[in-house]
């Protein structure tokens, strides 16, 4: 099975935190961001900074020797550990678990999944067969 890309973790990511009402957004960087390394996914959880750094399934850090990538590394790490030590919630993520377990959001996701979504579609289903016989028995009148 193919590994996710990273934009793919990312919309997963982001469709997760949106489904629970979590306060984001996506942070677009270039070569004149400041600071350096900021995380793809900001935001506010439980009063909190929120950052994530999304990176691809399967993704390791780089070796020292890879100077280029471990430099970015370095800054996006650097960047984290601020946030972390001011208090917030801040970690690389290569999942839409890594995110479930690093917030703690277990017990908010598996009823969510469980039974509010299947419920969502169920419900929708079922207005719309009650609004159509309605709109028919009314046609019969």
């Amino acid at each position: 099975m193919a590994k996710l890309k990273e934009k793919d973790v990312t919309k997963q990511i982001r469709g997760v935190l949106r489904t629970l009402g979590i306060f984001h957004w996506k942070n677009w960087s270039g070569p004149m961001t400041y600071p350096k390394g900021i995380a793809d996914i900001l935001g506010i959880y439980k009063g909190k900074f929120l950052a994530i750094e999304v990176k691809r399934e399967g993704w390791e850090p780089p070796e020292p020797t890879n100077l280029q990538a471990y430099k970015h590394f370095k800054e996006q790490q650097d960047f984290l550990i601020s946030i972390r030590d001011n208090g917030g919630y801040a970690f690389f993520a290569q999942s839409v678990d890594d995110v479930i377990d690093r917030l703690g959001l277990q017990s908010k996701v598996t009823p969510l999944f469980s039974s509010k979504i299947v419920n969502k579609g169920l419900d929708s289903e079922l207005g719309a067969i009650k609004s159509k016989s309605n709109t028919m028995a009314r046609d019969k009148v």
